[in-house]
Protein backbone atom coordinates (compact mmCIF):
# COMPACT_ATOMS: atom_id res chain seq x y z
CA UNK A 1 0.00 0.00 0.00
CA UNK A 2 2.91 2.27 0.61
CA UNK A 3 4.34 1.83 -2.56
CA UNK A 4 1.61 2.73 -4.37
CA UNK A 5 1.03 6.02 -2.09
CA UNK A 6 4.34 7.18 -3.18
CA UNK A 7 3.37 6.58 -6.99
CA UNK A 8 0.20 8.06 -6.67
CA UNK A 9 1.78 10.79 -5.12
CA UNK A 10 4.66 11.21 -7.80
CA UNK A 11 1.94 11.02 -10.10
CA UNK A 12 -0.12 13.77 -8.70
CA UNK A 13 3.24 16.21 -8.52
CA UNK A 14 3.58 15.52 -12.44
CA UNK A 15 0.02 16.37 -13.19
CA UNK A 16 1.06 19.82 -11.00
CA UNK A 17 3.70 21.09 -12.53
CA UNK A 18 2.80 20.25 -15.83
CA UNK A 19 -0.36 22.30 -15.45
CA UNK A 20 1.54 25.29 -14.26
CA UNK A 21 3.27 25.48 -17.00
CA UNK A 22 -0.17 25.24 -19.25
CA UNK A 23 -1.82 28.32 -17.18
CA UNK A 24 0.83 30.68 -17.97
CA UNK A 25 1.01 29.68 -21.47
CA UNK A 26 -3.01 31.38 -21.56
CA UNK A 27 -1.54 34.84 -19.91
CA UNK A 28 -2.05 37.88 -21.74
CA UNK A 29 1.01 39.52 -21.17
CA UNK A 30 1.83 40.89 -24.65
CA UNK A 31 0.14 43.80 -25.47
CA UNK A 32 -1.89 45.38 -22.80
CA UNK A 33 -4.12 47.80 -24.87
CA UNK A 34 -4.87 43.97 -26.81
CA UNK A 35 -5.30 43.49 -30.77
CA UNK A 36 -6.93 41.23 -33.17
CA UNK A 37 -5.24 39.29 -35.72
CA UNK A 38 -6.46 38.25 -38.97
CA UNK A 39 -4.80 35.74 -40.41
CA UNK A 40 -5.02 35.67 -44.42
CA UNK A 41 -6.81 38.92 -44.39
CA UNK A 42 -7.95 39.80 -48.16
CA UNK A 43 -7.02 42.85 -49.45
CA UNK A 44 -9.63 46.12 -49.32
CA UNK A 45 -11.55 44.07 -47.03
CA UNK A 46 -13.24 45.52 -44.08
CA UNK A 47 -13.33 43.14 -41.43
CA UNK A 48 -15.78 44.26 -38.18
CA UNK A 49 -15.19 43.34 -34.72
CA UNK A 50 -18.03 43.59 -32.00
CA UNK A 51 -18.55 43.55 -28.71
CA UNK A 52 -20.83 41.64 -27.48
CA UNK A 53 -19.55 40.41 -23.56
CA UNK A 54 -18.01 42.42 -20.50
CA UNK A 55 -15.53 40.83 -18.45
CA UNK A 56 -15.05 41.38 -14.77
CA UNK A 57 -12.56 39.45 -12.72
CA UNK A 58 -12.24 39.47 -8.75
CA UNK A 59 -9.03 40.72 -8.82
CA UNK A 60 -7.05 42.70 -11.44
CA UNK A 61 -3.70 41.89 -10.89
CA UNK A 62 -4.35 38.50 -9.94
CA UNK A 63 -7.66 37.22 -11.16
CA UNK A 64 -9.04 33.66 -9.90
CA UNK A 65 -12.77 34.45 -10.95
CA UNK A 66 -14.42 35.67 -14.20
CA UNK A 67 -17.70 37.32 -14.68
CA UNK A 68 -19.48 37.62 -18.44
CA UNK A 69 -22.02 39.82 -18.63
CA UNK A 70 -24.12 40.92 -21.97
CA UNK A 71 -22.67 44.54 -23.08
CA UNK A 72 -25.63 47.34 -22.96
CA UNK A 73 -25.32 47.58 -26.59
CA UNK A 74 -26.25 43.92 -27.25
CA UNK A 75 -29.37 43.35 -24.99
CA UNK A 76 -32.39 42.83 -27.25
CA UNK A 77 -30.20 40.44 -29.25
CA UNK A 78 -29.41 38.57 -25.93
CA UNK A 79 -33.12 38.16 -25.45
CA UNK A 80 -33.94 36.39 -28.43
CA UNK A 81 -34.34 32.90 -29.31
CA UNK A 82 -31.50 32.79 -31.64
CA UNK A 83 -28.95 33.72 -29.22
CA UNK A 84 -30.43 31.40 -26.21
Amino acid sequence: MKKFSKILSVALLVALVLSLGVANAFAAEDDPAYSITITNAVEKETYTAYKMFNLSVDEPEKPTAFRYTVNSAWADFADTDVFK
